[in-house]
């Protein structure tokens, strides 16, 4: 299988949990501080996490089974960093998943959804 992005132990990839999209967002704090008779003047105060959104698809039945999301989910739940590396070897750095979403669609008789849309929600660790 190649891979699209490593993830810690998650592997995103055609053949399992294939992202269409993926964005990165960057933002450079200021304090604005007051002057005495004079214009307000702007402080740069240091950079903020970076933030990290990857959004596509899962195909149950294809490849990779349904419980996906709730592994990454459980692992989202004991805080610690996870390594990102994209699949050219660039590596993104140490984030922390702040959110998961799940849209499931075209289901089975029993309930069994043979779509699942998500968005992951990443942060950098710092």
């Amino acid at each position: 299988m190649l891979t699209m992005m490593a993830l810690g132990r998650f592997r995103f990839g055609l053949t399992t949990m294939a992202y269409q999209t993926a964005s990165r967002s960057w933002s450079f704090e200021h304090a604005t501080l007051s002057r005495l008779r004079n214009q307000s003047v702007s402080h740069f105060t240091g950079i903020a996490p970076q933030k990290i959104s990857l959004a596509g698809v899962i195909y149950p039945k294809f490849r990779g089974g349904l419980r996906q999301l709730e592994a990454m989910a459980e692992e989202a739940a004991r805080g610690a960093p996870l390594h990102m590396v994209d699949g050219t070897g660039r590596p993104w750095g140490d984030v922390v998943i702040l959110s998961l979403d799940e849209r499931q669609s075209y289901f089975e008789r029993d309930g069994t959804p043979q779509k699942i849309d998500f968005t992951i929600g990443l942060q950098s660790y710092g």
